[in-house]
C-alpha cells in the first residue's frame, strides 16, 4: 500500500491552532482526503500517515520515513519550524510532494510559482473542493511525477543537470555489489530516478545503443516516453541502435495476454472468458490464442504502438535503426552503451503495473567493467543472432500465426473461429 507522509504541526502554533485542532485537523480533514483519493471509482490506495519527531527534532524513524513515502504532503500553515526543516530535506531527498496552506496566508517566498493547494474547511462544499484537489494532484503524481516540477530545489537540478543521490534505506547497493562495481540497485519506488538516469546513459552513448525488451514502448512509443527525445538525439548524431522485442504471436506473449486476466477483471469478449477458464483449469488447450493476445491491452497498448514508433523513427533514420523480433522468451529487459548497462529481471505478474511503465522488480546499474556487462553483451548478441529483422518477420507473420495455433490445439476453420 503506498504511503503519504503528512508534515503538520503537533502542538500548539497560534490561539485558533492548538493541538486538539491539529489532531482533528489530520483525523477529520487530510486524511479522508488523501485516503478517499480515487481513480474512477477505484481507490488509489494511499495510506495517510503523520510524521512524528520526538524531543523537536527530526529523528532516525522520521528520516526513513522521509525517504520511503510513496508521497510527502507538508501543510504550511503558521510556518512550524520543524515543518519547514522537514520539508526542506524531502526537496533535497525526491519529488513527490504536495504542499498546502490555509486560505488567506502568504505563500513563503521560495515557493511562489509552485503549486500550492489552499484550504478551507470552513464550509462542505470547502472540505469538497479540498479533497477534489488533493485528489487530483495524487493522480497526476502517481501517473508521472517527473513532468511536474513540485519545489524549487528538484527545479534547480533540472536547470543545471546537477543532482543529489541519496539511496533510500532498504534499496541501497550491498557490499557485495559495491565491490563488484555495482553502480545502483533500483527498486519501484526509484522508478522516476531509474529513468532519468536511463535516459543520461542514453544521451551520453557514442558508439552503439542495445536494447532488449518485451515490448519497447518506453522507447519508440511517441508520447510521454521517457526515453525516445534521448533515443533520437543519438540517431541524429549518427549512434547505431538496436532492438530486440519479443514475437507477439509467442508463448510468452500469450502468457502474458493470460497474466492481464482475473476473476475481478472487466472481461467482455469470449476468448477472454474461455482463456481464464483454461488457465484456472490448468490446461490450456483448445481455444484460439491469436485472438487472445490481440485483444489483450499488452498487444494493443504495447507492442502495437511500439511498432508504430519505430516505422516513424526508421523513415527519418533508416539503417541506423535495426529492430529484430525474437520467438524465444526474453526473460529482462537490457539497456547496452559502451559505457554502462542496465539489467531488470522480468516477472510476468502485475501486468497492470508494468503498463504504467513502471518497474515491479528491480534494475541494476552496472559499467563496461563490470563482469554482468559482458554476460549481457554475450546474451544480446545470441537473441540478435535468433531473431528475424522486422521487415522478414512481417513477411512470414501469418505463419507465426497458424503455429501458435497450432500448440494450442486450434484450427482457423474451426466452428466459431475468426476468419
Amino acid at each position: 500500500m503506498p504511503t503519504c507522509l503528512v508534515l503538520m504541526p503537533f502542538g500548539k502554533t497560534t490561539e485558533q491552532h492548538t493541538e486538539e485542532y491539529w489532531n482533528n485537523h489530520f483525523m477529520h480533514f487530510i486524511r479522508p482526503a488523501i485516503e478517499d483519493a480515487a481513480d474512477g471509482k477505484k481507490l488509489l490506495g494511499y495510506r495517510a500517515m503523520r510524521a512524528n519527531p520526538s524531543g523537536g527534532s527530526i529523528n532516525e524513524e522520521v528520516f526513513n520515513n522521509l525517504q520511503d513515502a510513496d508521497v510527502v504532503l507538508a501543510d504550511l500553515t503558521d510556518l512550524n519550524a520543524n515543518v519547514m526543516y522537514e520539508l526542506g530535506i524531502c526537496h533535497c531527498l525526491r519529488e513527490r510532494t504536495i504542499m498546502i496552506l490555509e486560505k488567506g496566508l502568504e505563500v513563503p517566498f521560495y515557493f511562489k510559482g509552485y503549486k500550492i493547494i489552499s484550504y478551507s474547511g470552513a464550509t462542505n462544499k470547502d472540505s469538497h473542493k479540498f479533497k477534489e484537489d488533493i485528489q487530483r494532484r495524487l493522480l497526476d503524481l502517481t501517473q508521472d511525477a517527473t513532468s511536474i516540477a513540485d519545489n524549487p530545489v528538484t527545479s534547480y537540478f533540472r536547470s543545471t543537470g546537477r543532482k543529489v543521490a541519496i539511496t533510500p534505506i532498504g534499496s541501497h547497493v550491498p557490499g557485495g555489489l559495491r565491490e563488484s562495481e555495482f553502480k545502483h540497485l533500483y527498486t519501484p519506488s526509484e522508478n522516476s530516478q531509474r529513468n532519468v538516469r536511463k535516459a543520461e546513459v542514453i544521451c551520453e552513448a557514442e558508439q552503439y545503443i542495445k536494447l532488449l525488451a518485451s515490448s519497447g514502448y518506453t522507447y519508440l512509443v511517441k508520447v510521454n516516453s521517457p526515453f525516445r527525445d534521448a533515443l533520437e538525439e543519438r540517431l541524429k548524431q549518427k549512434v547505431p541502435v538496436r532492438i530486440v522485442l519479443l514475437n507477439p504471436w509467442s508463448d510468452t506473449r500469450m502468457l502474458l495476454a493470460l497474466g492481464e486476466l482475473s476473476e475481478d477483471s472487466a472481461i467482455h469478449e469470449q476468448i477472454q472468458r474461455i482463456g481464464l477458464e483454461k488457465l484456472q483449469q490448468g490446461s490450456l488447450r483448445g481455444f484460439d490464442p491469436v485472438r487472445l493476445i490481440e485483444q489483450s491491452d499488452n498487444y494493443l497498448e504495447k507492442y502495437s504502438t511500439s511498432i508504430r514508433g519505430y516505422l516513424d523513427i526508421q523513415r527519418r533514420y533508416g539503417p541506423l535503426i535495426e529492430l529484430r523480433i525474437c520467438s524465444y522468451p526474453i526473460p529482462s529487459t537490457m539497456l547496452l552503451t559502451e559505457k554502462m548497462g542496465f539489467f531488470e529481471p522480468y516477472i510476468y505478474a502485475n501486468l497492470h503495473e508494468r503498463m504504467r511503465k513502471a518497474m515491479i522488480t528491480f534494475e541494476l546499474e552496472f559499467p563496461v567493467s563490470n563482469y554482468l556487462y559482458r554476460h549481457c553483451t554475450d546474451h544480446f548478441e545470441i537473441m540478435w543472432q535468433l531473431s528475424v529483422p522486422y521487415e522478414k518477420f512481417v513477411e512470414t507473420e501469418a505463419s507465426f500465426k497458424e503455429q501458435l495455433r497450432g500448440r494450442y490445439e486450434w484450427k482457423t476453420d474451426s466452428p466459431g473461429s475468426a476468419t
